[in-house]
């Protein structure tokens, strides 16, 4: 949290900003619509979202809610989504939707969080066998109820029902009923919101409730999914009277005491920000004939539209407005051996044996069967359809078959404690022999012939097949044949895979267990007291021949070791994680090295397997000395599998100006989740790591640092399996600044100095020294600052008789005193440059004034005529302002800037700028002379905020005039990147 201050001197207040991150819904989010805080919208529209991420900061109505560098972004709630730089140390969350607001405002003099709401919505992800696409659409931002109770149901975190378990057929019938018409979807299209724990039932309940819609267990053991329409008879119905009633039944009329005069119904209003709102609608007929006020109060809290809460009203109205009757009737068993509930059959309600009857439609509420010949059934008179006379028509019953048939194949499994936890469990795999099997009852002994305990039920199933090929311990490939065949009732299992997306693979998904069986037909345990078995997650499959298919798995899972196995011998059984379920008992943490029995008995929806014998299966239970019982159970995004990644290796840390770049190999053992950088001052690693980046970066650019800082890196690396890897530490030393040296290689600049600098000094560091009024050069041979022009420096004898003509210099061009010689000793023209050494004459012989303007000519000294590097002539350019960069490829020229260059001098070159990198993108940062590439360079942003950044090179491009541009490429598409500060130099001497 941060706080800002203002005010005078007589009071002073503070506003406080602080960071909030909030899960919104199940991912993918696939709308917003507004974003408010306390109260009040600081977005508002209507906004798609189509990637992982979605930076809203440029959209708040009010920028000042933010601090400098705070921002407000949406994460979709994908699989790909990256955790955020202001959550240090949390996972990316992937699967939920995330509002993140960094440096929001909590308030002024107020440390207290602030409420945010988000309107937003999502399409439900179901699979088109269920709910065809054409009927899984948005409208009005409203979706189809169907497809909604679909995903809640199959999903994990709802029911975790297998998609194998649905009656298909009756799913897309209920679904397109809704999705029809636009009337149909003005009435049942709804805004499911589910904020808390609650029963399936109660969930199903609220959705399909509004318009009559029902699950129900046909007799194939399939969860069906249908709507109930009011008031229409589809004609051929079944017709019970007096033949097929055990007794005389009591069906009273309808009572006009039970219709209310007014429906009061409620719903979330969203044109009242989605708040609870009521909706009133009289019934005139009921209250003409009660003459009372009675008032039902109806609950919708799925609709949002006030003109679908009415819609909902007059037709809870219109049906109860005909006073419809309850009655329990009493029936022989095989007449209605075919019937479910929901179903609608028609009712003599003129009980008189022989002569006419009169047939009323009903819907059956409740059927209740026994081990009997009777039947129970609570109906409901359909009143809207009128009763019609008939002649009653014999009709022979057919027996219902009430079986259920036992289980024949199946497997007992000792979990790995490091990845299930204490105490020991048990995973009890079974195939379904027949698609009526709605599941298990599943029973424990601790002795063969002792007593059984009821575990309780298991509904889901495995199937089996077989090892067409050896693999080795390293292999990432297998060749399964599925036992089972491809029509089973649960083959639909095996091809559950995560369609070659090894991230989901990676949380285990889809499973299959190899093993080897003991004599006894139990998984073989090994002389170390492990399980001769592995688990495998599976990545993907592709069809081979038959029910033969090349698997693509992940090895070693769940606490298991990847070996080699061999067809010959191995067992195979391919089950989803969701349909393990850890059976523990008691006794079982006592039976460590010994054997535990279990019986399964199978059950339909009527009906109990009750054959003998009962199936039966045993149990090695893992002995005390067995690995599996090391370690602690993992903290990461799924249970420990498999072995830690390797560290990084091959970092540097390569110093910069105000920077320090990072660069490392990743491993390859095993698929990565995440990489982490920790930062420090000292020796000592932090707790949390600062900087968290995806798992393919292995390069970090560290901008912002002072001169001469000393840091200290950690890299750390985390699997998929949620295992970590730590190396380091590794340091490096920002550089101390620019010098001429690094533009020209063995240019230094003179330093004005009050007193000569007695650390950091080199060969050829020149000072001159206020004091004295000299120049000064250090010697780094004798290591001290030696006078650069004075008589130590001057040769013995360095100037010789003879090395000046006679008569050259004559009396009027020395002054007196200053050469003593005859005025016919130097000749003209006899000095000329390679007569004097370089430094020879300092300022002290030449006496002041003598050489005058009329000394030297015009243009006499050119650039000949002045040592290496006396001039440097520098070309700059510098513009205030901004510049964007976007889009994949999209290329801005930053700076430009002219410079005439003589000879071959080289030209150094200078660029600053600062921007905000896009988390994760890539950039290439170049220079260019008269168009042409000279020096490029790629960068990867970091997951932080604004960058300053320097680039500098050199360049020799011959003599002439010449343009040199420094452009910015933006590799990654999506947002814009905005550039602002640009400044480019170009330096270069004149010789």
């Amino acid at each position: 949290m941060s706080s800002g201050g203002k005010g005078g001197a007589a009071a002073q207040s503070k506003n406080y900003y602080g960071t909030l991150a909030g899960a919104i819904c199940w991912g993918p989010l696939d709308w917003i619509k507004a974003v408010i805080l306390n109260g009040n919208y600081i977005f508002q529209g209507s906004l798609t979202l189509t990637t992982d991420v979605t930076d809203l900061t440029g959209s708040i109505l009010d920028p000042t809610l933010l601090a400098p560098g705070g921002y407000l972004k949406i994460y979709r709630g994908t699989e790909t989504q990256p955790a955020d730089a202001a959550l240090a140390g949390h996972p990316p969350y992937k699967g939920t939707a995330l509002l993140v607001a960094s440096g929001i405002f909590f308030g002024q003099d107020s440390g207290t969080a602030p409420n945010i709401q988000i309107i937003g919505g999502r399409k439900p992800r179901v699979s088109t066998a269920i709910v065809a696409a054409i009927d899984n659409v948005v409208d009005d931002d409203q979706i189809n109820p169907i497809a909604a109770w679909a995903e809640i149901l199959l999903d994990e975190r709802g029911g975790s029902v297998d998609v194998a378990q649905l009656d298909a057929a009756s799913w897309l019938a209920a679904a397109h009923w809704c999705a029809q018409d636009q009337a149909h979807k003005d009435y049942t299209f709804c805004s499911p919101l589910v904020t808390e724990q609650s029963a399936l039932r109660d969930i199903a309940r609220a959705l399909m409730d509004p318009f009559n819609g029902f699950c129900r267990w046909t007799n194939a053991g399939k969860l069906a999914c249908n709507i109930y329409e009011w008031g229409v008879d589809p004609g051929g119905l079944t017709v019970l009277d007096s033949r097929h009633w055990t007794k005389k039944p009591s069906i009273p009329l309808g009572d006009w005491n039970d219709v209310p005069t007014e429906i009061l119904l409620s719903f979330v209003d969203r044109d009242y920000e989605y708040q609870d709102n009521s909706h009133l609608v009289p019934n005139a007929r009921a209250a003409q004939i009660r003459q009372v006020d009675d008032q039902q109060r109806l609950e919708r809290k799925h609709v949002t539209r006030i003109a679908q809460a009415h819609k909902h009203a007059v037709e809870y109205n219109r049906r109860v407005g005909t006073a419809p009757t309850t009655a329990t009737i009493n029936v022989r068993q095989p007449f209605v051996a075919g019937m479910n509930v929901g179903d609608k059959i028609r009712l003599n309600t003129n009980p008189e044996p022989g002569g006419a009857g009169l047939s009323q439609l009903v819907r059956i509420e409740k059927l209740q069967q026994d081990r009997t010949d009777e039947a129970t059934l609570t109906i409901v008179t359909d009143n809207l359809v009128p009763a019609n006379a008939y002649t009653p028509v014999w009709t022979p019953p057919t027996p219902p078959t009430t079986s259920s048939p036992p289980l024949l194949h199946y497997l007992g499994v000792p979990l790995p404690p490091n990845a299930w936890g204490w105490p020991s469990a048990v995973a009890l795999l079974a195939t379904r022999p027949d698609a009526k099997i709605v599941g298990f009852e599943a029973y424990f002994g601790s002795t063969h012939a002792g007593a059984y305990a009821d575990l309780g039920q298991q509904s889901g199933f495995a199937v089996r097949a077989t090892l067409a090929a050896d693999i080795a311990s390293g292999a990432a490939a297998a060749q399964f044949t599925e036992t089972d065949g491809l029509s089973a009732p649960d083959a639909g299992l095996a091809s559950n895979t995560p369609g070659g997306n090894a991230t989901e693979a990676g949380d285990n998904v889809l499973l299959a267990l190899l093993a080897t069986l003991d004599g006894s037909g139990r998984i073989a345990i090994d002389g170390s007291g492990n399980p001769v078995m592995e688990f495998v997650s599976i990545v993907d499959r592709a069809a081979v021949a038959g029910a033969t298919f090349n698997y693509t798995i992940l090895r070693g899972r769940l606490g298991t070791t990847a070996v080699a196995w061999a067809a010959a011998t191995t067992v195979v059984w391919i089950v989803p994680r969701a349909n393990i379920v850890p059976w523990r008992h008691s006794l079982l943490s006592a039976m460590l090295g010994g054997v535990a029995y279990f019986r399964l008995v199978s059950f339909t929806q009527d009906a109990v397997d009750d054959s003998l014998p009962v199936p039966e299966l045993s149990v090695n239970m893992l002995p005390a000395n067995s690995s599996l019982f090391g370690g602690a159970l993992d903290g990461g995004t799924s249970p420990d599998d498999g072995v830690d990644p390797n560290p990084v290796s091959g970092v540097t840390v390569t110093p910069g100006l105000g920077l320090l770049v990072l660069t490392w190999s990743n491993p390859t053992n095993i698929p990565l989740l995440k990489v982490y950088i920790y930062e420090s001052a000292t020796t000592t690693r932090p707790a949390l790591p600062q900087y968290v980046f995806a798992p393919g970066t292995t390069a970090f650019f560290r901008t912002g640092l002072p001169p001469s800082t000393l840091a200290y890196y950690w890299i750390e690396v985390q699997g998929v399996n949620g295992r970590r890897k730590l190396a380091g530490p590794f340091s490096g030393t920002t550089r101390a600044g620019i010098t001429l040296s690094d533009i020209v290689a063995g240019l230094t600049m003179v330093e004005v100095v009050g007193t000569l600098p007695v650390s950091g000094n080199f060969d050829g560091r020149f000072a001159f020294l206020t004091t004295d009024k000299k120049l000064y050069r250090f010697d780094g041979t004798a290591g001290a600052w030696i006078r650069t022009v004075d008589g130590a420096d001057l040769v013995a004898n360095s100037v010789v008789a003879g090395a000046i003509a006679a008569g050259a210099i004559t009396a009027y061009a020395v002054g007196a005193n200053l050469i003593i010689t005859n005025t016919a000793n130097i000749d003209n023209a006899v000095i000329t440059g390679a007569k004097i050494a370089l430094a020879e004459i300092g300022t002290g012989h030449l006496q002041d004034l003598s050489a005058t303007t009329g000394k030297i000519a015009d243009l006499a000294v050119e650039t000949l005529k002045i040592g290496d590097n006396a001039v440097t002539v520098p070309v700059s350019a510098s513009t205030s302002g901004s510049q964007s960069v976007s889009g994949s490829g999209g290329t801005q020229v930053m700076q430009s800037v002219t410079i005439n260059v003589v000879g071959s001098e080289p030209v150094a070159l200078f660029a600053s700028f600062q921007f905000n990198p896009v988390d994760n993108y890539t950039y290439w940062f170049r220079f260019k002379c008269d168009g042409s590439e000279i020096y490029v360079v790629q960068y990867k942003a970091p997951v932080i905020g604004a960058d300053h950044d320097c680039l500098y090179t050199s360049h020799a491009p011959g003599a002439g005039t010449h343009t040199y541009d420094f452009e910015v490429t933006q590799i990654s598409s999506g947002s814009s990147t905005n550039f602002s500060k640009r400044e480019m130099l170009a330096l270069s001497t004149k010789k």
